[in-house]
């Protein structure tokens, strides 16, 4: 018996393919047209019309030959497929297209406004483009319908600023909702920057972001003297313009609603701030050749090499400290074991029996109270040493109102951050 396999047959197996296929793979039937199989009793056949490969630019490749026949005896099985579309990834060509389509939708501007908008655009489709490649994977992110309309927000800013900064710190969000957009509260505060980028004045988003500096960024590195030197070459990059003196950059973030001030409250200073972030630095310590002196080196001495982890403390003249920033950082310590034939050292977690170790010698410590002011004066005489950070505390003293950020600060300070100094670690949002 002879079948002419059209119509509702067809089909069914569009429907089938696109349940297996279906999602990013994306198989749609492209055009419609007429195909015959001959075959006898008991037979199954199946036909799809047009394959195609669309490969991430859009463009189709055809497969297969422009003819196809196929005969069979009894109980056979046919399938025919001509002309299939696949169409997988998505390109930097495909993302600028999307990117410019903003422009179109710009209606509310004028003949005139629209070259200007479309401009703004072009800027801040660059600075995306360059994140985005680095970043690796962002443009999967075109995807999503949600990014999609915060991408329309995104370029609504971009086209009703003409701060050049702007359009940086406008991708840096983009990226930062890609990164850490997972959660719901944290893409709340991106869709909020965004909305204010324009608005924020440039001082306010410098002091901003060295406030949050100052209360998310803590230093790894285990003396005083690295970690002041890290903190300064930061803080050279972020005071990339003259730092506010009134208090009216604090009431104009507070309208924004990037920070909350506290009238009753007051900031704490920077070295109390650092001094506790860095207690293993900034501390009084063990004083050599005391009873406590020689308890530790019988601590260490089972477990490490006590000269590995025992240092001369900066802050105290004829004190010793544990080569370790903070002591919360005794649960990260990883210990480093050499390896013959040239094969990289071993990393490894510290073993539980050397960690309690550590404690043991942490809790050894004078908590003289005397002492401890005299360390924090010579931690102050030290940071007063390093140009940048010495102005940043100065100013940082100077602000009467204490203050919380927000969210939506804490958003804004972060992408401005890594705008300025992309190596900068990640801070807490």
């Amino acid at each position: 018996m002879d079948w002419i396999f059209n119509g509702i047959g067809t089909r069914i197996v569009e429907i089938l393919l696109t349940l297996i296929f279906g999602g990013t793979a994306g198989f749609v039937i492209r055009n419609k047209m007429m195909q015959s199989q001959n075959a006898k009793n008991n037979s199954i056949q199946s036909q799809i019309g047009n394959i195609n490969v669309n490969n991430s630019n859009g463009e189709a490749n055809e497969i297969g030959d422009n003819s196809q026949n196929q005969v069979a005896g009894n109980a056979s099985t046919q399938i025919q497929v001509r002309k299939l579309t696949v169409k997988h990834g998505i390109s930097e060509k495909r993302v600028r297209q999307i990117i410019r389509k903003q422009v179109k939708q710009l209606t509310v501007y004028t003949q005139e406004a629209v070259a200007t908008a479309s401009e703004r655009i072009n800027k801040l489709e660059n600075a995306y483009i360059q994140l985005a490649q680095k970043m690796g994977g962002a443009f999967e992110e075109f995807y999503d319908p949600a990014f999609r309309l915060l991408l329309r927000d995104t370029a609504e800013r971009a086209a009703a600023t003409e701060r050049e900064e702007d359009y940086d710190l406008l991708s840096q969000l983009l990226i930062c909702y890609i990164q850490k957009g997972s959660e719901i509260k944290k893409r709340a505060g991106v869709h909020h920057a965004i909305k204010i980028v324009g608005e924020i004045d440039s001082d306010a988003l410098c002091a901003l972001t060295i406030a949050h500096t100052i209360n998310s960024l803590r230093p790894m590195s285990k003396t005083c003297s690295d970690v002041l030197k890290m903190l300064d070459g930061f803080f050279s990059k972020l005071q990339y313009m003259e730092l506010p003196s009134d208090t009216l950059w604090v009431d104009h973030l507070d309208i924004l609603g990037a920070i909350r001030i506290n009238s009753f409250g007051k900031l704490r200073s920077l070295i109390d701030i650092y001094s506790d972030a860095m207690d293993g630095c900034v501390c009084v310590g063990i004083k050599k050749d005391s009873p406590q002196f020689e308890q530790a080196i019988s601590i260490l001495s089972k477990h490490i090499n006590v000269e590995q982890f025992m240092v001369e403390n900066e802050c105290l003249e004829g004190y010793v400290r544990l080569n370790i920033a903070r002591k919360s950082q005794i649960n990260t310590i990883k210990l480093s074991t050499p390896q013959t034939n040239n094969e990289p050292d071993l990393i490894s977690p510290l073993p539980k029996e050397i960690k309690d170790a550590l404690y043991k010698v942490f809790d050894l410590y004078s908590n003289d109270p005397i002492l401890m002011i005299q360390v924090k004066q010579n931690f102050a005489r030290m940071f007063d040493q390093y140009e940048n950070i010495s102005k940043i505390k100065q100013w940082w003293e100077s602000i009467p109102l204490g203050f919380e950020i927000t969210s939506v600060g804490r958003v804004l300070a972060h992408t401005n951050a890594k705008r300025c100094d992309p190596t900068i670690p990640d801070l807490d949002l």
